[in-house]
């Protein structure tokens, strides 16, 4: 990609602050959780140090530091670059949709929602294809970033089919790959506002506090991740309801706070002032509903992890290719959490679960899973705690637009597919007989309640 080539291969200043976190990964191998830690504490330092000298130069200077100290050729760096982003930015053939992009729809639907009726010199940005481009960023920063590193960290050797990147190259080629996919985003934010720097600081500054926010809840999901005998023993100490609140954290840092800044990207991009009386409200609204759709999909995600291949057919939209992957990488969730817990799972079920975590699965044990799931509440739970936000968002934020948002709520709708989970979940319970206890109506209503607190919580004390 000549453009890649031409963003990532400039004549800058060597950045010694930068060069000062990068070579604190310089001795180690990625292959531990102190390595994932240490990644994590860097990229909250750099996205701290641009906060604090924030301009289009610093990011020149940061991403030439650190195209030095790599020290690969430019073909090596444009190959794991470009390997990083081939999932989203693949050729379509023919009328075959790609791979869903849940980011970049929000953006232009919450965008469109205050500035359709803008003409062109109303805008802060005149360019009709401005709101494509964002979702191009968006989703540069979503692949070449935040999965690039992610898959380090799990471990992970495919994503979408495709080798990840540090399975195809190296692990030090992931991290450098993912430190580079911040800084670029950062960089073509400015580039595709270019006729306007003020939204274009503003914008890539979004994006920047929202690095900082990731990489604070990916060691919360280190922490989550129950890969060995010493981790798993959390599970024993902590209590439901702490497991849960660390649960929620991690959900907000890694996705929820991610369609947040979307959503504040689409309130602040343009000139919305001209077209709507109560732009301040939208400017706090926007971003909420953004959160609460990134929460919604990844709890949605995190139940059809479940779904066997069997029922595939029955319900492929946006669904995994595999099931119980999370499972096997050691990673819970609010429907496998509640179960572990319940009083109506037996002691050697427990044991049974806790065991399955980071472990190669046979068809017997995600068939044993699922019906411990079942059987606890937890499914019929998970689904009325996502029908719960959904409400609350349509009922008490899509009422302050003064247009009504009819593609919004037709995209909050589309998330109740959660709803034809729970019948395939049925169907495997009656195909196997499973019993099934009713899920605890109160700890529903408090899993509600405190999502929903977060609107209230300031941002920087969400991790807290």
């Amino acid at each position: 990609m000549e453009n890649l080539k031409k963003n990532v291969f400039i004549n800058s200043d060597l950045n010694k602050d930068i060069l000062k976190e990068l070579n604190k990964l310089s001795k180690i191998k990625f292959n531990s959780d102190k390595d994932s830690l240490k990644v994590c504490e860097v990229e909250r330092n750099i996205s701290k140090y641009l906060k604090n000298n924030f301009s289009i130069e610093k990011i020149d200077s940061a991403i030439y530091s650190l195209i030095k100290l790599w020290g690969k050729s430019k073909v090596h760096i444009l190959n794991c670059l470009e390997h990083s982003i081939k999932p989203p930015f693949i050729q379509i053939e023919g009328r075959k949709q790609g791979i869903k992009k849940t980011r970049t729809d929000l953006f232009y639907e919450l965008y469109d929602l205050v500035t359709h009726h803008l003409v062109q010199n109303q805008r802060f940005i005149k360019s009709k294809s401005f709101p494509y481009e964002v979702g191009a960023v968006i989703e540069l920063y979503n692949w070449m970033n935040t999965y690039a590193l992610d898959d380090v960290f799990d471990n992970s050797r495919y994503r979408q089919k495709l080798e990840t990147v540090w399975y195809k190259f190296n692990r030090r080629d992931a991290i450098y790959t993912g430190i580079l996919g911040h800084l670029l985003t950062l960089k073509y934010f400015f580039i595709i506002t270019s006729e306007n720097q003020l939204i274009a600081s503003k914008l890539a500054k979004i994006m920047n506090d929202y690095n900082y926010v990731m990489y604070e809840g990916q060691v919360i999901d280190l922490k989550l991740t129950f890969d060995s005998s010493k981790k798993k023993n959390l599970l024993k100490r902590k209590k439901l309801e702490q497991i849960l609140n660390l649960y929620i954290k991690r959900i907000y840092g890694i996705c929820g706070g991610f369609y947040e800044a979307i959503g504040e990207i689409a309130a602040k991009a343009e000139n919305k002032e001209e077209q709507i009386m109560n732009a301040k409200e939208i400017d706090e609204i926007s971003p909420i509903i953004g959160m609460y759709y990134g929460i919604i999909q990844m709890i949605r995600n995190d139940l059809g992890d479940y779904v066997l291949p069997e029922y595939f057919s029955k319900l492929n939209k946006g669904m995994k290719d595999v099931s119980h992957s999370d499972i096997e990488e050691g990673k819970t969730d609010i429907a496998y959490l509640i179960a572990l817990y319940s009083l109506n799972i037996n002691k050697k079920d427990k044991k049974f679960l806790i065991d399955c975590l980071h472990k190669k699965l046979t068809l017997k044990d995600k068939t044993k899973i699922n019906e411990l799931l079942w059987k606890s509440g937890s499914i019929d739970l998970v689904v009325e705690l996502i029908i719960n936000i959904i409400n609350h968002t349509k009922l008490n934020l899509f009422s302050k637009y003064q247009e009504t948002p009819t593609r919004m709520k037709w995209m909050f709708s589309l998330v109740e597919i959660t709803k034809e989970i729970l019948i395939l979940f049925k169907q495997q319970a009656i195909k196997n007989r499973w019993v099934k206890y009713e899920f605890d109506s109160l700890l529903l209503k408090k899993l509600t309640e405190e999502i929903i607190a977060l609107e209230k919580i300031p941002r920087e004390k969400r991790l807290v």
